[in-house]
């Protein structure tokens, strides 16, 4: 989070970890418990390997935003200007991007497989050989008038390869079925959406504004209360009594299965 915060729960208790940095932390992702990446602003990318948190310089001084990986040898990161980086397990080198918009949120299904979104609905896809925009097919309505998305996406979920998700401003969400990204509208107000993340496609969670939480059952989205009102930036889980959400003012929420 803000100013170096970094938080780790063992045995139950969330505790804070000295991250030897002030930049603001957009976001962290690991393979193990001694190898974990965070990364946020000013250029800042730390790496943990089971004891500290150390600096590593990518030579670039700019904004990431988001780090996702598949294996200690294969992992990416996205930021400003149309950014993505790629770890070799050695080095950070600059990918080849045919964008130059703000790269927001970065998943995939394997090291072959990998979506990137961001600024103006921006779609990037890397099939193992190069980095291309996928667009957003435009939404026709009832009376044959076209909806153009151009919101900005701010986070994305590879469920299956024939099943992703990517949501952002205005309540925008997306979703791939294998050949094309479509608009997918849930009819409710249109509250930013900040992340997204499952673990098939009939559970899927999406967090926004004003503590938005939206639940995929795999025919519809559906609204869940989440007792605040902070911005929720980002949600992770791997099963119904293992999921977490996190925002605004240190909020962290975890999903209890009602039995």
């Amino acid at each position: 989070g803000d100013y170096g915060t970094v938080l780790r729960r063992t045995g139950g208790v969330w505790e804070k970890m000295i991250a030897g940095t002030d930049a603001n932390l957009t976001d962290v992702w690991g393979v193990t418990a001694d190898d974990v990446w965070a990364v946020g602003l000013l250029g800042t990318v730390l790496h943990y390997d089971g004891s500290a948190w150390q600096p590593v310089d990518t030579g670039l001084p700019i904004e990431y935003y988001d780090v996702w990986g598949t294996a200690a040898d294969d992992v990416y990161l996205v930021g400003q200007y149309g950014l993505l980086m790629h770890w070799d397990g050695e080095t950070w080198k600059v990918a080849l991007s045919s964008t130059t918009a703000n790269l927001r949120d970065v998943h995939g299904l394997s090291g072959d497989d990998v979506y990137a979104v961001g600024q103006g609905a921006t779609i990037m896809h890397y099939d193992g050989k190069g980095w291309g925009i996928q667009p957003v097919q435009p939404y026709v309505m009832s009376d044959g008038s076209q909806i153009i998305v151009q919101d900005q996406l701010n986070g994305v979920f590879a469920a299956a390869g024939d099943d992703g998700w990517a949501v952002g401003n205005n309540g925008t969400i997306v979703r791939f079925n294998g050949e094309t990204w479509n608009l997918h509208p849930t009819g409710m107000d249109p509250f930013t959406l900040r992340g997204v993340h499952g673990w098939d496609d009939e559970h899927v969670w999406a967090v926004g504004a004003e503590g938005t939480i939206l639940f995929f059952d795999g025919q519809q989205w559906i609204p869940q209360e989440s007792g605040v009102v902070a911005t929720l930036y980002d949600v992770w889980g791997d099963g119904m009594s293992n999921t977490y959400a996190v925002g605004d003012a240190g909020t962290i929420l975890a999903f209890v299965p009602v039995e």
